[in-house]
C-alpha cells in the first residue's frame, strides 16, 4: 500500500490462511491498495502461473 503524499514509504502485508491483512494506517492521505494472487496455470498450458490483479484507491482524510 502507498500514501500519496509519502509514495516511497509503502506498507507491505501477506493474508493468512483465511485471506485477511491486517494494516495500520500511520496518516490519513489518498491511498491506493494493490493485490494479486498466484496460482500454478492449469495443465496444458505455456505458462508457469495465472495471476489475477485488483486495486483500490481510497482517502482517509477528516475533510469536516
Amino acid at each position: 500500500m502507498v500514501s500519496k503524499t509519502q509514495p516511497k514509504n509503502r506498507l507491505l502485508a501477506r493474508t493468512d490462511a483465511r485471506g485477511r491483512a491486517r494494516l495500520v494506517l500511520p496518516h490519513a492521505d489518498v491511498w491506493l491498495l494493490s493485490a494479486v494472487h498466484m496460482i500454478p496455470a492449469p495443465d496444458k498450458t505455456k505458462a508457469d502461473w495465472e495471476s489475477f490483479w485488483a486495486s483500490l484507491t481510497f482517502d482517509t482524510a477528516d475533510r469536516r
